[in-house]
């Protein structure tokens, strides 16, 4: 290869080295909250008994639980959708990438596979809105949940319609092999843009839910203290942003050192190749 030639390449790739976006910035948020509401207004919430794993289990599916709603009563098969909130207050970059991260907890299904989605909400602000209403009850006692005309059951039914009716934004097929591992779930990045300064709610469920079949059809079983020792296991976000100038980034000083030194070493090279060769 001629030395302009491997000149030019160089130059061509340290450019696109040079032009990477460098004002690229990785993000991890914590979920704010977490848990599971099921069609007749069960929820994670529903037992003061249990603060801890009412916060954070965010189990999902076909699952056995009370009949009424209210922690009382007979058992039945229910569909559960799980969500997560996310606090993006702090958050003002462009998105460019977003992967929700859980731990698999321990799967529980007559299955031996489960499709989980992760989808958009389609009243994002009505479902925030029973979300704190559902975190509000359960720090009042062990009382919620207590009768099948409880406010918090009814809140929990509607939570239950609004999460995740709306286009597919990601994710995961689901297997007992996963116990205990985390998954990273890619989310839509456009969807996650959208509530850039202000709190987003990314509700779940199962795809691959077919009642006849029986119970449990349900991955993410245990995801409160199922690691033992190691606390609730909460859900994250991560983000990669950037700069919102939308401007490519100067080029370092290192990489413009970088392409003056080369250019240097080529002229070198050129004049040494262009030179008569002697012949002794």
């Amino acid at each position: 290869m001629r030395p302009r030639t491997i000149q030019l390449a160089v130059a061509v790739a340290l450019l696109g080295v040079i032009a990477l976006p460098l004002d690229a910035a990785i993000v991890t948020l914590t979920a704010t909250d977490s848990g599971f509401v099921t069609e007749a207004g069960g929820s994670a919430k529903g037992d003061g008994a249990f603060p801890t794993s009412a916060t954070y289990n965010y189990s999902v599916g076909f699952e056995l639980h009370y009949a009424t709603g209210n922690y009382s009563g007979t058992f039945a098969p229910m569909d559960r959708k799980n969500y997560f909130v996310f606090d993006l207050t702090s958050v003002t970059d462009p998105i460019v990438s977003a992967t929700l991260m859980l731990n698999a907890g321990t799967y529980e299904s007559v299955h031996p596979t489960e499709s989980y989605a992760v989808a958009a909400t389609s009243d994002a602000a009505g479902a925030l809105m029973r979300i704190d209403s559902l975190l509000a009850s359960h720090f009042i006692g062990s009382t919620e949940f207590d009768g099948p005309a409880d406010p918090a059951i009814t809140k929990a039914m509607e939570l239950h319609g609004l999460l995740a009716d709306g286009p597919l934004l990601g994710g995961i097929m689901v297997s007992a092999g996963l116990d205990d591992t985390t998954l990273s779930i890619p989310i839509l990045p456009g969807y996650v843009s959208a509530f850039l300064g202000t709190r987003l709610v990314l509700g779940g469920k199962v795809l691959t839910v077919f009642p006849p079949d029986g119970t449990p059809q349900q991955p993410f079983g245990f995801t409160d203290f199922d690691v033992p020792g190691a606390g609730p296991l909460v859900a994250k976000l991560v983000l990669t942003t950037l700069d919102s100038t939308g401007t490519v980034p100067e080029p370092s000083t290192a990489a413009l050192a970088i392409v003056g030194l080369l250019s240097l070493g080529f002229r070198k090279l050129r004049r040494a190749t262009s030179r008569p060769s002697r012949i002794a």
